[in-house]
């Protein structure tokens, strides 16, 4: 789940049970400005669409 208001995205289980959360403010490596969407990629990453920096960022597990 992508968290535009807090610059991060949270990881649940199937079950709603948190797992995880990565992502900060910012414009670097590793850091989102409003992050909109989330969707999973091959070999289980996740890419984010980075709303105001204008990116897609992958992460892969």
């Amino acid at each position: 789940m992508s968290e535009a208001g807090n610059n991060r995205v949270q990881v649940f289980s199937p079950q709603g049970a948190f797992l995880a959360t990565f992502g900060t403010f910012g414009t670097g490596a590793g850091q989102f400005a409003y992050p909109w969407d989330v969707a999973l990629g091959p070999w289980g990453s996740v890419l984010v669409a980075d709303e105001s920096n204008n990116r897609i960022s992958r992460w892969a597990r």
